[in-house]
């Protein structure tokens, strides 16, 4: 196992060396250690949260964001960048134990367990890695250190889902059901399930969902949940609608795309909801045409992430395996890199390259590339059927 998956092994031990260099020079007072040991980070949010887990005032996560903002500003100083809260109480079961430790420790901890977790699901997902996949996985691996988010932790449970839904039926369930924490990216899960009849995979992701919920109400109280749903939810749409700056530039829908031209959000929404219908045909006309599960899991994460409006840069990690090991299928031996390995590759260093482009020319391409893989795969499989001889 550790042969076969030796490019993954170097990749994360690198990743690791990087996030512990950076932790050393911040406890030496370097400042080269503040590019990602920073409170200016979106983990800050994971750490105030299980602070006030352990301090008894969880429920000011769900009261609005002025209460919470004012606990951040609190602990970081009034000059604290701002930050919002935008997950249910279910996730915070995830999050408890960060508060136990110092922010800069809890931080490096965070990004060194989830990329463990992360490079697993990868493995267990392609069986066996080779050195041009796992080199494709460094710049996502890359942007979720610097932006210290949770994509290691998502991109694991959607590949541990897919990838397990044959043999460990039940685990991928769990992996599913933990996906809740972050709904809109598991939007076209269940069609999934549904036309592949994988009955215990759901069986077991609707008991786990039950179950955080019920859980995160007896520990949290059930007032987490109604706050969810009248304080935070309305707030998230409000960001959806108001943010701009660096928000739009991560973001990776038709719908940020327009915004990032300088669209109204009342305008690009609606818009954004008729592309959506338009890839939810073409998805649900891949599940009839795909020649295998693989390229099922790939058109699934392709329009999951083109049909939800909310999803940012740092959310790729499933992305950027699957199209690493689906360009890897499409080599060629005895001839050079193919216009569609081409492409897939691109998508699987998405991470960065929406940002960058996003932020030196104003130009989101992750719809783009996105949507141009989409009607490349559904022509293939299209093709493949009607040249194959009929049975």
């Amino acid at each position: 196992m550790l042969t076969r998956n030796a490019p993954l092994l170097l990749v994360g031990a690198g990743a690791g060396c990087v996030v512990l260099a950076a932790l050393l020079l911040n406890w030496l007072g370097q400042s080269g250690g503040d590019w990602i040991i920073s409170t200016d980070r979106d983990f800050a949010n994971y750490w105030i949260a299980s602070r006030l887990i352990l301090s008894g005032d969880v429920l000011d996560l769900f009261r609005g964001h002025e209460v919470y903002f004012a606990q951040m500003q609190a602990v970081f100083g009034p000059d604290a960048p701002w930050r919002s809260w935008s997950y249910p109480p279910s996730y915070l079961l995830l999050m408890w134990p960060l508060g136990l430790m110092p922010y800069s420790l809890s931080l490096a901890v965070f990004l060194v367990v989830t990329l463990i977790v992360y490079l697993h699901a990868v493995s267990v997902a392609a069986g066996r890695v080779e050195a041009n996949v796992a080199l494709f996985l460094v710049p996502f691996i890359c942007a979720n250190i610097i932006y210290a988010q949770n994509g290691f932790i998502i991109g694991a449970l959607i590949l541990y889902g897919l990838g397990l839904r044959d043999s460990r039926p039940w685990l991928a369930g769990l992996a599913i059901g933990l996906l809740t924490i972050k709904p809109q990216l598991g939007l076209l899960l269940p069609l999934l399930l549904l036309y592949e009849r994988r009955w215990i995979v759901i069986l077991s992701a609707s008991i786990t969902a039950a179950a955080l919920v019920l859980i995160s109400s007896l520990v949290f109280g059930i007032e987490a949940w109604t706050g969810y749903i009248t304080e935070t939810i309305p707030y998230q749409a409000f960001v959806m609608r108001e943010l701009g700056g660096s928000f739009l530039q991560l973001l990776l829908s038709l719908y940020g795309a327009l915004r990032l031209e300088g669209v109204d959000a009342a305008v690009a929404l609606p818009i954004h909801i008729g592309f959506a219908i338009v890839v939810l045909a073409a998805y649900g006309l891949s599940l009839f045409l795909a020649p295998d599960k693989d390229a099922r899991s790939l058109c699934l994460v392709i329009a999951s992430l083109l049909i939800t409006p909310y999803s940012l840069s740092y959310d790729l990690g499933a992305l950027s395996a699957l199209a690493a090991l689906w360009a890897w299928r499409l080599r060629r031996p005895t001839s050079s890199m193919g216009p569609q390995q081409l492409l897939f590759y691109l998508i699987a260093m998405l991470p960065l390259l929406q940002w960058s482009l996003a932020a030196n020319l104003g130009l989101s391409v992750t719809p783009i590339l996105l949507s141009i893989g989409l009607g490349l795969l559904l022509f293939e499989f299209r093709t493949r059927r009607s040249t194959s001889p009929s049975t």
